[in-house]
């Protein structure tokens, strides 16, 4: 993973997750997490994959598939998944298992769903499935593909809209809070395609692209989005009742529904 991912990572996670001792839980982890974390001064981790081993220490592992924790609700403070959720057959399963899993909220770094992405897979710059990811395997327990297959998996980008949407279904009794953060990185574009003098198309792209950036900061490809628990209010239709739990206010609905 290239250096600007690397600090977009730290960036995210010490600017969200402020107390070092948060119990925190990252999916889809390899060593690259672990040690990120351990660097960052971060102490109550658990590293979830497939591995069978345990090689993460001091870090507690799991054994976990992205589309059904075995946790039980509310059991981390924060829940973390870096680059991992778009090689599930079920995205969506995966962020709402995050949520239903944490306390305080949880952090995504996937790809931009932006209009020069969608530009970028259509000159075959970059992958709408990632046959790169099943390349040259040798990791037993992590084939690459979908669902830890060999069959490459659909690169699944995500949209401001889109995250809204999925978690108000969720739960649509709170107006949610939710953060947004932004950033460019062209390193893994460099080796998608074996086309001839694909470095000097793409270092002229990248100039063109700053400038776009300049102007339009949320086309950039690196997005992650904070969903803060904490930061939840109830609707205006919901009250809490004497166990403090949403219920329906009746009240609200008989003065301003017509019946």
């Amino acid at each position: 993973m290239s250096l600007k991912r690397k600090k977009f990572y730290e960036k995210i996670i010490n600017k969200v997750i402020l107390n070092k001792n948060s119990k925190i839980l990252i999916l889809g982890a390899t060593m690259y997490d672990c040690e990120l974390f351990k660097n960052n001064g971060y102490l109550n981790v658990t590293i979830s994959n497939l591995d069978s081993k345990n090689l993460y220490q001091p870090y507690s592992h799991s054994i976990q598939d992205l589309r059904k924790l075995s946790f039980k609700d509310g059991s981390f403070d924060y829940v973390v998944a870096n680059a991992c959720i778009h090689h599930t057959s079920k995205p969506h399963n995966a962020i709402l298992e995050m949520y239903r899993v944490s306390k305080k909220g949880i952090i995504v770094i996937e790809g931009n769903d932006s209009k020069l992405i969608k530009l970028s897979n259509y000159l075959k710059l970059s992958q709408e499935f990632e046959l790169s990811a099943v390349a040259n395997k040798k990791d037993l327990y992590d084939l690459g593909g979908v669902d830890n297959s060999n069959i490459p998996n659909y690169v699944f980008r995500w949209t401001k809209r889109e995250i809204y949407k999925l978690i108000t279904c969720y739960e649509p009794q709170y107006i949610h809070k939710i953060y947004y953060f932004y950033e460019s990185d062209f390193e893994g574009y460099k080796n998608v395609r074996k086309v001839k003098l694909i470095k000097i198309i793409l270092f002229f792209m990248e100039i063109i692209a700053k400038i776009y950036f300049y102007f339009f900061n949320s086309e950039k490809n690196l997005f992650c989005f904070y969903i803060n628990k904490e930061d939840r209010k109830p609707q205006k239709w919901i009250k809490l009742n004497k166990e403090n739990k949403v219920e329906l206010d009746q009240k609200y609905i008989s003065e301003n529904i017509e019946i």
